[in-house]
């Protein structure tokens, strides 16, 4: 993928997201020198605030995968320990200032304008107990930091698809991946949580520990009980190496069938006959292909073989088809975003269906062939199975 700062002419030097906006910088409310000393002096691991028109609080606010989502704080605590993001939050609510927390940054929410960042960044540890099938992960870790570290012992934590996610905001909203159809949902892994209250008190919590509550809030895909500065997950086996089918199906009438036709084909196959091991998704990129891909999460490479195989069969023939073999960690997990998948202006909507008929998938293809949507994805990823 090619890189959005040379598309935009700017020598590798990071876009500012505010630069050529219709709407002015809007000035956050004041932190003063004199808030800045009183938070600093209540922290025990040398975490760090950052304000308004500092170089830094600029580099780390425009930081953010979304660059819609990026507003101007009141200020960025870059905090390094439970204890420092708890400090935060009672100045925070002494204060009357609302707390706002950082990690993946691929939220909606992670640099509200006048708020109080806690930016859990520096907290991205991932620790992995391969006889337990246990991996412990900071707050601030992402989907990348934690395959690389489960790689060596064929261990995977149910995730998501894109290794620039956050490991908290993915699991605190409950959390869909390849694994999924399998196993079910990231949040379902969940064992334990290190979580700082609101009342600014730090607990652990588990199913069967004084905070079981809380554990079941947080398992309902809650994010909003506390801040989760460590995640325990228990982790999967998997097979070092998946075979991936990579189907592409062309919109040129006259010469190939209509795409879609074998996409609804493809939609009945993977509900009625297909096992829980293929992870399929309908990937169309508007005025572009329709493009099948699934991944088989069975070591059984012969029934991988017979299951992918039936998907190309039921689709039209196209020039472009391929299974191949991918490494799970290194292959598979980067298939959707790459380590250099760039920041830029998102918008995103979804929802969940509990069932895809042909009538949407015709209103979803047609949508994709609207001059206006150019640019846009439309992703359809079927889940069902373990979820």
């Amino acid at each position: 993928m090619g890189s959005v700062w040379s598309a935009l002419g700017l020598e590798g030097e990071k876009y500012d997201p505010r630069e050529g906006l219709d709407s002015p910088d809007v000035a956050p409310r004041a932190f003063g020198e004199e808030e800045r000393k009183e938070l600093t002096e209540q922290f025990s691991d040398g975490s760090t605030v950052l304000c308004y028109g500092e170089e830094a609080y600029r580099l780390n606010r425009n930081a953010c995968w979304n660059w819609c989502a990026v507003g101007n704080p009141a200020a960025i605590v870059v905090v390094r320990s439970a204890n420092d993001a708890a400090a935060t939050v009672r100045f925070a609510r002494a204060k009357g200032y609302v707390p706002c927390v950082a990690g993946g940054r691929h939220s909606m929410k992670c640099m509200v304008q006048d708020s109080l960042v806690i930016d859990l960044g520096q907290l991205a540890e991932v620790h992995v107990d391969a006889e337990r099938k246990l991996v412990r992960v900071q707050g601030g870790a992402k989907l990348g930091a934690m395959d690389a570290a489960c790689a060596a012992h064929n261990l995977a934590v149910v995730a998501g698809h894109n290794p620039d996610t956050g490991v908290g905001g993915l699991t605190l909203a409950g959390g869909v991946g390849h694994l999924t159809r399998k196993y079910g949902l990231t949040v379902d892994w969940l064992v334990e949580a290190e979580v700082v209250l609101p009342s600014g008190e730090v607990v652990r919590a588990t199913a069967d520990n004084e905070y079981s509550d809380l554990m079941w809030g947080l398992k309902g895909g809650g994010g909003n009980f506390g801040i989760v500065t460590e995640f325990v997950f228990e982790a999967q086996k998997v097979p070092s190496e998946m075979l991936v089918l990579t189907h592409v199906l062309f919109a040129v009438p006259f010469i190939f069938s209509p795409p879609m036709e074998s996409g609804k084909r493809i939609a009945h196959l993977i509900r009625d006959e297909l096992s829980r091991d293929v992870a399929p998704m309908l990937i169309m990129p508007c005025g572009g292909p329709l493009v099948v891909m699934a991944v088989h999460t069975s070591e059984d490479h012969e029934l991988a073989r017979k299951e992918l195989g039936a998907i190309q069969e039921s689709a039209s023939w196209s020039p472009v088809s391929s299974i191949s073999s991918k490494n799970y960690h290194s292959g598979v997990q980067q298939i959707v975003g790459g380590p250099d998948h760039d920041p830029a202006m998102y918008y995103m909507r979804g929802t969940v269906l509990e069932t895809m008929t042909d009538e949407i998938l015709d209103e979803l293809w047609a949508a994709t062939r609207e001059p206006g949507y150019k640019g846009s994805t439309v992703i359809v990823m079927y889940m069902e199975g373990a979820l």
